[in-house]
């Protein structure tokens, strides 16, 4: 039973990456977790990568104060701005390398 559960949890978990490039701490991450991870990587259907960093925190005429992912909120380290974009691209071209030919259904 456990296996069965581990596998749709797996397939859930899986589904869609996202990837802020403009994070080198993010990036980096990502393509430790998915080498370290690579039999899964083949459950990845849908890949959104940010290039650039979203606006700050703004306010809502609604609801008020708006928040952002915590990546924004937290860490230094997550939130260090890509120098070079060459070296963005190489990490990008990594962790494409890392998910199986025909796995994504959607590119963003």
């Amino acid at each position: 039973m456990s296996k069965e559960l581990n596998h749709l949890a797996v397939e859930k978990l899986y589904r869609r990456v996202d990837i802020r490039l403009w994070s080198e701490g993010n990036t980096d991450w990502m393509i430790q977790h998915l080498q370290r991870a690579q039999k899964y990587a083949k459950h990845i259907r849908e890949l959104v990568v940010e290039d650039e960093r979203i606006a700050p925190d703004a306010d809502s005429a609604q609801y008020g104060h708006v928040a952002l992912p915590f990546l924004w909120n937290h860490s230094d380290h997550f939130n260090a701005g890509a120098k070079d974009p060459a070296e963005r691209d190489r990490k990008l071209e990594q962790i494409l390398d890392l998910i199986p030919i025909n796995a994504l259904r959607t590119f963003r």
